[in-house]
């Protein structure tokens, strides 16, 4: 048979295999680093409480005009915070910084595997995060268009943030 990836073979490595050998690496790293995941899941929950407390039964007004932009603040910042939920990834990149323009240097891989993989490894805490929070806002604003619903619009949120 054709060896796959070594010199008889005439073949390099291809970008998703390079991609998938980072993207390996980084969810290990990220892994044996629960401080980064305890961070996340702690903001996750402070904010929570934080906005369900200001946003305290939204549906319980006596004004329309009220329940309406009580609502819609508390689904806007509930997402706009999600947004800063990955803030994490700006704190880790410099500490791997050294790492990766070494790596580069050498012809390892370019830029475009390195940030994908490593955005994709970053997104299954990510997720978790924005659901945390969801499960913490929902029940405390009152709000009523279904969890399933908002647990989605804070991952989205959170996915763009990364």
């Amino acid at each position: 048979g054709r060896a796959p990836y070594t010199e008889e073979s005439g073949r390099g490595v291809t970008r998703f295999g390079k991609f998938v050998t980072i993207l390996h690496r980084t969810f290990l790293i990220k892994m044996r680093d629960p401080i980064v995941l305890m961070t996340q899941i702690s903001s996750a929950i402070m904010m929570g409480l934080i906005f369900g407390v200001l946003y305290w039964q939204c549906y319980d007004k006596d004004n329309n005009t009220h329940i309406i932009l009580d609502t819609q603040m508390a689904i806007t910042m509930t997402v706009i915070m999600c947004v800063f939920l990955p803030y994490d990834v700006t704190l880790t990149f410099p500490k791997e910084r050294k790492i990766f323009l070494r790596e580069r240097k050498a012809g390892l891989y370019c830029s475009l595997e390195f940030f994908i993989a490593r955005i994709t490894a970053d997104m299954p805490m990510h997720f978790i995060a924005a659901v945390i929070m969801s499960v913490i806002i929902y029940p405390m604003a009152g709000l009523k268009q279904g969890i399933h619903f908002f647990a989605l619009i804070n991952a989205a949120g959170i996915l763009v943030g990364a």
